[in-house]
């Protein structure tokens, strides 16, 4: 037999070269690390889904402040309006004492100041995903965009804050816990396996490279392209058919 023909039976028989066996067992690899952390994940959303249980005593800790209409506008037409504004703007803050203060070093000195509580407010990405922002039009318009500056980034963003925060005033009402998370032994157990091997395998990088399409996604902020995932997921019909009419031209 000629070193053509052998090369050619080669080629179309089903004995894989040394390369192709190399190829395949890091793909291997790859799928194993990707249904690890599918795994990681199933297993955190089980805890997470736990049912609350409540306690047989409830207890006091701390205190809660919020903001709620103020009488003049609980008294008005527009009450209902700015009822279910509030309700979408609203926030919440815990502390240990009801003057709801904190020390903070000045001067070599600790000072007493207030915790300022300010209304939700939206940044530029968020003001422009209705995911995130879920107002109206007409809830638009009372809000304004205001420049900040972050120091973390070193750069200028664009905030949206409500222009009429003196229609809602703070209230302080002590906060009770009422019910404590369910707690399942061999669920944590699962975890805390699954997590030691992931940590000691040094494997984290890997599986957030593949999976979320970045090496560290702590860190790191761009996206790449996910390996293994398919063309088409996610997407409607008419789209897909859209694209595959325009890969003929």
């Amino acid at each position: 037999m000629d070193t053509s023909d052998l090369s050619y039976f080669i080629e179309c028989s089903r004995i894989k070269s040394a390369r192709r066996k190399t190829r395949l067992q890091k793909k291997d690899k790859e799928k194993q690390l990707i249904q690890l952390d599918k795994k990681q994940r199933d297993l955190r959303n089980q805890k997470w889904n736990l049912p609350l249980l409540p306690l047989d005593i409830p207890y006091q800790k701390g205190w809660k402040r919020f903001f709620v209409l103020r009488d003049d506008v609980a008294r008005s037409r527009d009450a209902d309006f700015y009822t279910e504004l509030l309700l979408k703007i609203n926030t919440t803050q815990h502390a240990n004492n009801k003057s709801f203060t904190k020390r903070k070093k000045k001067k070599r000195k600790k000072i007493v100041v207030d915790i300022i509580q300010e209304l939700k407010s939206y940044e530029d990405w968020e003001w422009k995903n209705i995911r995130f922002c879920k107002l109206n039009e007409k809830e638009r318009i009372l809000f304004k965009p205001i420049k900040r500056w972050c120091n973390r980034r070193k750069y200028f963003y664009t905030e949206y804050v409500f222009s009429e925060p003196w229609r809602f005033v703070l209230k302080i009402k002590p906060h009770f816990i009422t019910h404590f998370k369910m707690h399942d032994n061999v669920l944590e157990q699962q975890i805390a396996e699954l997590e030691n091997h992931i940590e000691n395998h040094h494997l984290q990088h890997k599986m957030a490279k593949l999976t979320k399409g970045r090496k560290n996604h702590h860190r790191c902020w761009n996206q790449n392209k996910l390996k293994y995932l398919h063309p088409f997921k996610h997407k409607a019909l008419h789209t897909i058919l859209y694209e595959c009419e325009q890969e003929k031209y």
